[in-house]
């Protein structure tokens, strides 16, 4: 059977075709569309982003349409945070089905941190005791309390890297150490209170999303260490990642390409996503980062392979 998953973000939308043949997982097609769709506020309150739905609904047509030209047999689309905490999400997911056919299923955040720990589960190596996995994204960042047999609990914010972004307001270029430190202080407003003794407690701290992952791979290559094999979970010293920090305040954001690794589509979000994890870092006393690339995309797949049996 050939499944097409698409998962609608606050930043890009991601398409996964793959074959699933007897329980197993086979990759078909990957796709992304670079639509910001989240960071919008009107007199409701959070909403989309009126630019970027005709684009976004556009994009949608053409990753359906390339679903249905590669064969598809099911078609899934999840929208996560932009959408949910939208005030015009009926008008938005109705388009969408109006022009692709294929219905908008929108996460819970419970739901979000579920889907993700699915797909970024067959990247951890299994151990005693849980894992904390939080999947950092631009309206929210879950968390999920895991191991590789059960999720034992799930948190969402509503705190990621386009949201911070909107909450500080203008971000000077270079951002400068102050601007950090206002970061900082809003990362531990909202990601302290929501996590407790057992998430403190957990065995490791692992870092997921494209925003993450990027981050994981620039320090790589600063630090002159061959690029992670395939999609696993490399560990990052908090040190390194505070060295980046340091060096991103004083780095126009028209210099990143500057950055070993770097993938430029992610240029909006790098520096805020690096104070955030940093942030985290710190206020879970933790020295060493985990990161493995893995999301909703790839957790509605296993979730379909689940669903079938």
């Amino acid at each position: 059977m050939r499944l097409g998953s698409i998962d609608i973000g606050s930043s890009s939308i991601h398409l996964w075709v793959v074959d699933v043949v007897d329980g197993a997982v086979h990759s078909v097609h990957l796709d992304r569309a670079g639509v910001r769709l989240g960071g919008a506020w009107d007199e409701h309150g959070p909403c989309l982003q009126p630019a970027a739905v005709a684009p976004a609904i556009e994009a949608m047509h053409e990753l359906v349409s390339a679903c249905r030209e590669l064969g598809c047999d099911v078609i899934r689309i999840a929208a996560t945070a932009a959408v949910r905490d939208a005030s015009d999400q009926a008008s938005f997911c109705a388009e969408v089905h109006a022009r692709t056919g294929v219905p908008v299923r929108v996460l819970s955040g419970e739901d979000e941190a579920r889907l993700s720990y699915l797909g970024v589960r067959p990247r951890l190596q299994p151990g005693p005791g849980p894992d904390l996995v939080f999947d950092l994204g631009g309206g929210s960042t879950e968390f999920m309390l895991a191991d590789c047999e059960r999720v034992h609990r799930v948190t969402s914010v509503p705190l990621g890297h386009l949201a911070t972004r909107k909450a500080l307001g203008w971000l000077p270029d270079p951002p400068g150490a102050e601007t950090t430190a206002r970061l900082r202080a809003l990362a531990v407003a909202g990601f302290g209170p929501v996590l407790g003794p057992e998430h403190r407690a957990a065995r490791r701290l692992v870092g997921t999303s494209g925003t993450v992952w990027t981050v994981s791979r620039v320090v790589e290559g600063l630090a002159g260490r061959p690029r992670p094999a395939g999609r696993c979970a490399p560990r990052l010293a908090r040190a390194e990642l505070a060295g980046l920090v340091s060096r991103l305040e004083a780095l126009p954001q028209a210099e990143l390409d500057r950055l070993p690794e770097m993938d430029l589509r992610r240029r909006d979000s790098f520096y805020v996503g690096a104070v955030l994890v940093l942030a985290l870092l710190d206020d879970l006393d933790r020295t060493t980062l985990w990161t493995a690339e893995g999301g909703v995309r790839e957790g509605l797949v296993t979730d379909f392979v689940q669903e079938v049996g």
